[in-house]
């Protein structure tokens, strides 16, 4: 994955990102990746909405980056076994990735990534695993449950009685390692 990214001249900043967050040495070994790579176009325009430049991103900020976008798992995901809704293997993130689709004006088949990245280009097969370019970059939400109920007017009164009730802070941690 990473040589292929260096080699790609459309993929050569995601590229400077794996390296500089150490995940170079990750990616070039053997193993089942699978990566919705942005394309340098669209480190373009996430950088600008950030309002720093590649080198100004700090070694976290790149993880953070190239682990929303990275599935390491037992297999690839392939075009032809995507389906809507939450992929079954999270992102080094721990992030999962839900799939939707649309169509274009031809009527061609639109596959989109968390309903905001576009794949751009499918099943680029590489030693150890595949990748498909995508014309943003791909940042899952981090709110909370409470957030998202407060911020949709439909469940204003739920987000209400959530928080007055004191469930949030058990729903806030990620995992429940006692489970």
């Amino acid at each position: 994955v990473a040589s292929f990214c260096q080699n790609t001249p459309e993929l050569t900043d995601f590229y400077k990102l794996i390296t500089k967050c150490g995940a170079d040495a990750l990616l070039e070994v053997y193993g089942h990746y699978t990566c919705f790579v942005p394309s340098n176009e669209a480190l373009e325009i996430y950088l600008e909405e950030k309002g720093k430049t590649l080198d100004e991103l700090t070694e976290e900020e790149a993880q953070k980056v190239v682990y929303n976008c990275v599935i390491r798992g037992n297999a690839e995901y392939t075009s032809q076994e995507f389906i809507a809704g939450s992929l079954s293997t999270m992102t080094l993130a721990e992030r999962y990735l839900v799939l939707s689709f649309t169509n274009d004006e031809e009527g061609r088949r639109v596959i989109w990534v968390n309903d905001d990245s576009r794949v751009t280009t499918l099943d680029q097969e590489v030693h150890n695993g595949v990748v498909h370019v995508v014309d943003k970059v791909i940042e899952p939400s981090e709110m909370s449950l409470l957030e998202v109920l407060q911020n949709d007017d439909t469940f204003k009164i739920w987000a209400m009685a959530y928080e007055a009730s004191g469930w949030y802070k058990e729903m806030e941690k990620l995992y429940d390692e006692s489970y």
